[in-house]
């Protein structure tokens, strides 16, 4: 008999193919399970390896042997008449057949049903102009790829109605309008902040949209009158000056949520955008059932975004408790209750909250704050519980987090944030500045210039993509953002302190104090003590008592951590930053302990600071008492859990920082 015939006669082929066909699956299943409990990558090698070596095995196993009632048994020594080759042949074969059945819906699956959520990086996103550079995140973070989409703007509508204090549902209308369409996949829409900046002005649209950076805009306006609303929208095609679509709309007034879902729906299909499911049913989805509570709520929102003093405050707390009091499960509502029970201790202290000042006195006022706090999460958590797409407040429960150095909780509860309000600047400008601090600085310069983008015209925003920009070591650009904060409205020394700071990384020192002078003029007698110190790469006792009187952090002349880094002093810089950190609040060795406080007065405020990661402090870095402090604050057991930042790597003895 040939080879041939006796590799058939002995099932040697079915084998093979039976091996084969298996191995397969086996790998498939390898690769899912491996997927979804993140096993390291070398496992599938070494399943390859064992099936590899496995398949000769089960060849010569096929060809010696034969199967029999009675097991195994030698090919010689079972006579012809009791040979089961044939009866072996046809269960090789049906469950040959069962194999290959289960393969090709391995195939199908993979083929035809939706990909699950992707990893989803540190940096959710990043600007159109630098999406590949800019979506860098910690390791096991998976790329994002970029996405084309149409820039749109949806300027004020012009309040048509006889009272001028309708303003607050003319704005509101355009505002749902907007945030309706930032939640369509294929738009960028440009934020509230940077449409409303051109409410009353008269500006001609080709000159707006180059402003904004967008192609077309939404306009139009309305005239309320009693319960009868009458609304009118067009979408402009400015490239081309050409109206793509417009609508008249006269209804009664609790149509009105009906009225601005038509008008984003008939927006997407004019920009041949296809609605998915879920753009669908929140297009369709009214935010509350009572139209007299949604009216409380505009004017609650109106008032936030207009607000000047600590009595505003409690003045939207009250319309906000109102509307609640009408519909209990107006998410919305509690969220804006939560954002401004968050945002009040900060006013009524006369203290910006993103700025987070620590070592304020404690006392009554600290008090009275944690318990506004702890208000503010309640009213977020019963937010989430009745509608767990809003974005708003895990912000809160994330800002709430990093002033109080949960660093976890703070970027879990960002990510949640920004993934469900992914056009809303002011939560992506946030997220990235607790990135940065935490050491990420890739993907916080990308949420940062994602911020930029969305909300150009923002002055704060700018002007703090220019100070993302300052720690990246890119003094290159900060200019561009400086120029934009001023040419934007703001007038803080903040964008000179930065320009200083550019020019001090390139190496020009004669410009950087001057720059740093004419922002604090006040501070000329400290910037200059604080340039000779640099220049002579040393801090002598007259200089050490200066600098002792200023604050930990800031630019030189209003703080020291920035001269003793760039004058290679490591013992002072790393001096400051324990002097900030409370002792007792630090992890100990047993692990106990945390999370971190600052030192004196309240404890409050984040104990972060991005100034660690400068180009300049880079000393400091590497001495192996920075990385013993990033250790008893929290941040390393952070960064094992979420992923290692741009300049600090685990060794066999610990963590070394560059």
């Amino acid at each position: 008999m040939s080879l041939l015939g006796e590799l058939q006669r002995r099932n040697v082929v079915r084998v093979a193919v039976l091996y084969v066909a298996s191995s397969w699956v086996v790998l498939q299943i390898i690769e899912t399970v491996g997927s979804l409990l993140d096993l390291p990558a070398w496992v599938g090698k070494v399943v390859v390896l064992v099936l590899g070596l496995g398949l000769p095995v089960a060849l010569g196993i096929s060809w010696a042997y034969e199967l029999t009632p009675d097991g195994l048994k030698r090919d010689s020594s079972v006579p012809p008449s009791e040979s089961q080759r044939h009866a072996n042949a046809h269960r090789l074969n049906v469950i040959t057949l069962v194999v290959a059945v289960l393969a090709i819906l391995t195939v199908a699956l993979d083929r035809f049903l939706p990909a699950g959520e992707a990893p989803r990086p540190v940096a959710v996103a990043a600007t159109d102009a630098t999406e590949d550079a800019a979506r860098a995140s910690p390791p096991g973070a998976a790329p994002v790829a970029p996405r084309p989409a149409t820039g749109i703007a949806v300027l004020p509508f012009t309040n048509m109605s006889s009272d001028v204090e309708q303003d607050f549902f003319s704005d509101g209308v355009t505002e749902e309008i907007l945030n309706l369409l930032a939640n369509v996949d294929g738009l960028r829409v440009t934020s509230r902040t940077s449409s409303f900046s051109f409410k009353g002005q008269a500006i001609d649209l080709p000159t707006i949209a180059r402003k904004l950076g967008v192609s077309h805009v939404v306009e139009g306006s309305v005239r309320r009158a009693g319960d009868r609303v009458r609304v009118t929208a067009q979408l402009i095609d400015v490239t081309s000056d050409t109206h793509l679509w417009s609508e008249t709309y006269e209804r009664r007034l609790d149509d009105v949520f009906a009225i601005q879902a038509d008008i984003a729906g008939h927006i997407a299909r004019a920009l041949q955008i296809a609605l998915g499911s879920d753009e669908l049913a929140s297009f369709g989805r009214p935010p509350t059932v009572d139209i007299e509570s949604w009216q409380r709520f505009l004017q609650a929102r109106y008032k936030l975004r207009n607000r000047k003093s600590a009595a505003d405050l409690d003045d939207i707390l009250n319309l906000v408790d109102a509307a609640i009091a009408r519909d209990p499960n107006f998410a919305r509502a509690h969220s804006l209750r939560a954002l401004a029970l968050l945002l009040r201790p900060s006013w009524q202290e006369g203290v910006a909250f993103e700025g987070q000042r620590p070592n304020r006195p404690a006392g009554q006022e600290s008090l009275k704050r944690e318990a506004s706090w702890a208000e503010a999460l309640v009213a977020a958590n019963r937010a989430l519980e009745i509608d767990p797409s809003l974005g708003e407040p895990y912000a809160v429960r994330a800002l709430h987090a990093q002033a109080h150095n949960l660093y976890a909780v703070a970027y879990r509860n960002f990510q949640e944030a920004v993934a469900r309000a992914p056009s809303n600047p002011e939560l992506r400008n946030w997220y990235g500045g607790f990135l940065l601090d935490a050491g990420y600085l890739q993907a916080g310069w990308a949420e940062r210039q994602r911020a930029g983008e969305l909300d150009p015209l923002s002055p704060l925003i700018a002007w703090q993509v220019g100070y993302s920009a300052l720690v990246m070591g890119r003094p290159d650009v900060i200019e561009a953002y400086t120029t934009k904060s001023r040419e934007n409205g703001w007038e803080g020394p903040e964008p000179l302190a930065l320009e200083g700071g550019g020019a001090s990384a390139r190496g020009d020192m004669v410009r950087a104090e001057k720059l740093w002078i004419q922002a604090f003029p006040h501070r000329e007698q400290q910037i200059r003590m604080s340039i000779r110190a640099v220049r002579n790469r040393h801090v002598d006792a007259d200089t050490a008592r200066m600098l002792a009187t200023l604050a930990p952090y800031g630019p030189p002349g209003l703080a020291r951590f920035a001269v003793q880094s760039m004058s290679r002093d490591v013992d002072g810089g790393l001096a400051t930053i324990r002097d900030t950190l409370d002792p007792a609040s630090l992890l100990k060795a047993d692990g106990s302990g945390g999370p971190a406080r600052s030192r004196g007065g309240d404890g409050m405020g984040s104990v972060l600071r991005a100034d660690w990661w400068m180009p300049e402090a880079v000393a400091t870095r590497q001495d192996p008492r920075f990385a013993a402090i990033m250790h008893d604050i929290g941040l390393v057991a952070f960064w094992r859990e979420f992923g290692w930042p741009d300049k600090c790597q685990p060794t066999a003895s610990g963590v070394q920082c560059k």
